[in-house]
């Protein structure tokens, strides 16, 4: 399962207030330009400092695979709950 869209914000600049969103072309084409725009929304130093952010993940070999190992389990135990819940329509599973 993928997901339809992706949204991830705070810890991608490091503490600068910045976010993002993904998501297919098809899906994005449907909203007008700057109507995803918010508290987050970027500027020229937060997007600095997501880029640095990047570089020090990839220059440094943080293990960032524990992300997923961490996020299966955590789909796994809400799958889990889910099936006692029927507020809960899915849980997904990107990977």
């Amino acid at each position: 399962m993928q997901p339809d869209v992706l949204i991830t914000a705070k810890g991608l600049a490091s503490g600068f207030p910045l976010s993002a969103i993904a998501a297919p072309s098809e899906l994005m084409t449907k909203a007008w330009p700057g109507s995803q725009g918010g508290t987050y929304g970027g500027n020229a130093v937060a997007c600095a400092a997501a880029i640095a952010t990047l570089d020090v993940i990839r220059d440094e070999g943080l293990p960032v695979d524990n992300a997923r190992v961490v996020g299966a389990a955590l789909a796994d135990g809400l799958e889990k709950v889910a099936v006692g819940t029927s507020g809960i329509g899915d849980v997904g599973d990107s990977a």
